[in-house]
């Protein structure tokens, strides 16, 4: 009920209270009713005057307050946020370009066979949003199902939006190397499980695809074959980049289009002039399209001014203070006025209320109420908690109890601008007491869009660098977590802050389990950490001594110190022999890994003498044993159970067997190359053959997990093979290693496909010194159509592959006498380095190389059979093969 209502109701009772008391006193007295009815209305005004006439007074001035208020809120404009405008979500700006990979994207949708999971990667502001719901827009024309998920709700998700009538399922995950890794990992898993695999298809939007990616790869989840499963698909040919250029349009084209889209949105007149300045080359969508939205905020009237990237984004954030206003003022949260400079102080206020959130962010009241306190002079708090709230709508999850006490201004590089200016403006102890208290999901947040912006703008690392030395106790563990994330910012600023801090020894070792391994990002920041607990860690404490310099020496390795790790690891290594001594079979587990994990490090420091084979064989043995793999092989060739091995006890033998066959496997594997290299080829191949005996029965169980690393053993076994001499032998398993890779390749052609071709490119070199070459032609040409394939997504690891095989190919075909087949292939590597391909140095060099000898081989078949090279020639190039080998042979002259 209004206040005017009220006041309404209140006046008509007491004018009705006063005409009945005058009639009951007329009644009773029996005097006239008028002489009654002036008396009490005198009484009445006499009693309430005062109160009546300070009400009216503060009616008047309340009035006049909300004339002021309303006055004010119409002279901002528009209404809601104008930044909201540039979300993906609300579509404002047509979009254009990008057919090539929509095509590719749609494609992928629709072939059954591909697999389920693609991460498209571009920094922020290039359109990775924009394109994921294009993409659903032209997939549920389709009748796909399209859905923006986050995988917290666990891998379930798909049956909750899975519908019967649907022909496909397409879910995106936006920032998708913010989430906790072990869920991401269980989404992928369901997405590529066959219940969903050939109809549901994953996207995930991240802006790198950094350690994070590969370490998505080692993710351990309960489902049987996860990291099998997951190294399958978090492949490099899973990542698509996105660049900034979005069609043959330039900056300004598409910045007059953008223009054109937000006026007919706002109902405001397009201006007819874009201001010159000076932009990127490619600058990201987003920028152009929040100068597009500036320069029509702005009006007609306005003249155009010249304009910097930050002044663009600063123009936009003026307008979007009107909107903070706006709703402050509804709130209450400020007092109405005119006066210019406490209208100022307000605005600044607000703005550093709104900085701070986009910097810290609040899942929950405890949070909120962090930020709150931060800005004491918007007063009363929980009208300043009512107004952040009602800013910006919440980030839309699969659950209520997921969802954030407090949405964030959008886009994210406004929010980045308002985050990074506020550390610039902040004094160190500003700083220190604007971070002192935060919650650890604060900590994350707050270097996450540092973090970002620092990518943007490489200046902004000094920022990240400031953040972290505010408050390191909290500060430093949410950097450990969130910079596979985001490579390349945090490292550096980390190494320097251990070296000169001094942190006790359970806190450093919190910051080493948080360190993700195996981390190309993390790798030196982890070495150093586990150096500085194994120098905390007193020497008469033999278990913790020996668990650190473990650690040490897989983080040194790790790092590329492999002769600083093979030390450590020795020393790991003895005081594990003398634990187990001590205290029997409880270290024996630690002790296995230490025989293998010092094994490893032997054979890649090229030390292959007899005590370094023994450690091998050593780690073979605890491992059998660990296993029980003997007990369950004489079990298993009993009729019954001894009473000596209860039904309880062979579940037992079961779960470690599970737990510790993985790494019998790879000891058995990288003592049989050791062996291999050393010379002992005999002793080698009887490793080898013992291995893959117990992986052949691991596949029987188990096909999906364990069938990679039966391919790998058979083709290590040819190449031994190959090295005694036993030509034929070796051809006969790399057939059969091919097979099973084929196998895998089909199931899942990303992860596999750079096996099969190396694979391949051995079976048909065989084949050759075997003389099959009617054999070998056929798999070199698959092989090389599997190079072409894997040179497309990586040029410089495969194309010097691609181009070898390619001339081997013309080579065996001239040997052979085919000389119709000679010509194309030559053909094909002469032109493999002319394509504008972002190719490396060294690779060039290789290329260059394999190209004179393709001429060498084009000459000799030219030699052989003019009138036939020169006909092919000119057929596949509309050439006249000597005008281009005197060209090519000039050009070559000259850059020597």
């Amino acid at each position: 009920m209004t206040r005017g209502l009220w006041f309404r109701l209140g006046t008509t009772l007491i004018i009705g209270a006063v005409f009945a008391i005058t009639a009951l006193a007329s009644a009773a007295e029996d005097k006239p009713f008028a002489a009654i009815f002036w008396s009490a209305v005198g009484a009445v005004v006499g009693g309430f005057a005062p109160d009546i006439v300070g009400w009216l007074r503060s009616r008047w001035i309340h009035h006049d307050e909300q004339l002021t208020r309303a006055d004010c809120i119409q002279k901002q404009d528009p209404d809601d946020s104008v930044a909201w405008l540039l979300h993906p979500a609300k579509e404002v700006v047509t979009f254009t370009g990008r057919e090539e990979i929509l095509a590719q994207l749609q494609q992928w949708c629709e072939d059954k066979s591909a697999a389920p999971v693609r991460l498209i990667t571009a920094p922020g502001g290039n359109g990775k949003t924009r394109l994921a719901r294009q993409l659903s827009h032209r997939m549920s024309e389709f009748a796909w199902q399209c859905e923006y998920i986050a995988p917290s709700e666990g891998s379930d998700v798909l049956s909750a939006v899975a519908t019967k009538n649907a022909k496909g399922i397409l879910c995106v995950v936006d920032y998708a190397e913010t989430y906790d890794r072990a869920t991401l990992a269980g989404l992928i898993c369901s997405v590529a499980s066959p219940r969903h695999r050939a109809h549901t298809r994953l996207l995930l939007l991240a802006r790198t695809a950094g350690d994070w990616w590969s370490l998505l790869g080692q993710q351990e989840t309960d489902q049987p074959g996860a990291v099998t499963l997951l190294r399958s698909l978090t492949v490099r040919a899973s990542v698509i980049p996105l660049d900034a250029h979005v069609n043959e349009q330039t900056s300004l084209q598409l910045i007059k289009a953008a223009m054109h889209d937000f006026a007919k949105h706002l109902g405001r007149s397009l201006p007819q002039e874009v201001p010159l300045r000076q932009r990127p080359n490619r600058p990201p969508i987003l920028l152009l399209h929040t100068e597009a939205l500036a320069l029509v905020l702005r009006g007609t009237d306005d003249p155009p001014k010249n304009m910097g990237e930050s002044d663009v984004i600063e123009e936009l954030l003026i307008h979007e203070e009107s909107y903070w206003r706006r709703r402050a003022l509804r709130l209450n949260l400020i007092p109405a006025t005119s006066d210019e400079a406490i209208l100022a102080d307000q605005n600044a206020k607000l703005r550093r209320m709104v900085s701070i959130a986009c910097l810290l962010g609040a899942r929950d009241e405890i949070e909120l109420d962090i930020l709150v306190q931060q800005c004491p002079d918007l007063e009363p708090k929980a009208t300043t908690m009512r107004w952040l709230q009602s800013l910006y709508p919440t980030v839309e999850e699969t659950s209520a109890s997921h969802t954030p006490a407090l949405g964030t201004l959008q886009p994210d590089l406004l929010a980045e601008h308002l985050a990074t200016n506020l550390i610039y403006q902040s004094t160190p102890k500003q700083l220190a007491e604007l971070l002192s208290g935060i919650s650890y999901n604060q900590a994350l947040q707050a270097l996450n869009v540092l973090a970002r912006a620092a990518l943007i703008d490489t200046s902004a690392s000094a920022i990240v660098r400031e953040a972290i030395n505010a408050n390191p106790s909290i500060m430093v563990k949410a950097a450990i977590e969130i910079a596979p994330q985001i490579p390349g910012v945090f490292t550096s600023v980390l190494l320097d802050l251990l070296h000169n801090t001094a942190f006790e020894r359970d806190t450093l070792q919190e910051f080493l389990t948080t360190a993700q391994y195996p981390s190309l990002e993390l790798n030196r920041v982890a070495a150093e950490l586990a150096q500085q607990i194994v120098d905390l860690t007193l020497d008469d404490d033999l278990s913790e001594k020996a668990r650190a310099m473990f650690d040490l020496s897989v983080h040194l390795a790790g790092a590329g110190k492999l002769i600083e790790a093979l030390q450590v690891s020795e020393e790991a290594l003895a005081l594990r022999r003398e634990l187990t001594a001590l205290h029997g079979s409880g270290h024996l587990a630690d002790l296995a890994m230490s025989m293998h994990n010092h094994a490893v490090l032997l054979r890649e420091n090229g030390i292959h003498t007899a005590e370094a084979l023994q450690v091998g064989s050593e780690a073979i043995a605890q491992f059998m044993e660990l296993t029980h793999l003997r007990e369950l092989e004489k079990l298993r060739d009993k009729t019954g159970f001894s009473r000596a091995h209860s039904p309880r006890k062979l579940a037992s033998y079961v779960v470690d067997c599970a737990t510790y066959m993985p790494h019998l496997i790879d000891s058995m594997s990288n003592h049989a190359v050791q062996l291999a290299e050393a010379g002992a080829l005999t002793e080698a191949l009887t490793t080898n053959a013992d291995a893959l005996a117990i992986c052949r029965f691991l596949v029987s169980t188990d096909r999906t997990t364990y069938l990679f690393s039966l391919a790998a053993l058979i083709h290590d076994r040819a190449i031994f093979l190959y090295k005694s001499g036993c030509i034929a032998e070796a051809a006969s398993n790399s057939e059969e290693a091919v097979t099973l890779l084929r196998e895998l390749a089909n199931s899942n052609r990303d992860a596999h496909l750079p096996y099969l071709a190396k694979s391949l490119k051995s079976y048909a070199d065989w084949q050759l010194q075997l003389n099959r070459h009617s054999h070998a032609i056929p798999v070199l040409r698959e092989a090389i159509a599997c190079y072409r394939e894997l040179a497309k997504i990586n040029c410089d690891a495969h194309l010097i592959d691609c181009a070898q095989s390619l001339r081997q190919l013309s080579h065996i075909s001239l040997q052979a006498g085919y000389t119709r087949d000679v010509v194309g292939p030559l053909v094909d590597v002469l032109h493999l380095g002319t394509d504008d391909l972002p190719l490396d140095d060294e690779t060039l060099k290789q290329l260059r190389m394999e190209a004179l000898l393709a001429m060498s081989i084009l000459s000799q078949a030219y030699l052989d059979d003019p009138e036939a090279v020169s006909a092919d020639y000119f057929e596949l190039t509309g050439e006249d093969i000597q005008d281009w080998l005197a060209d090519f042979l000039k050009s070559d002259r000259n850059e020597d």
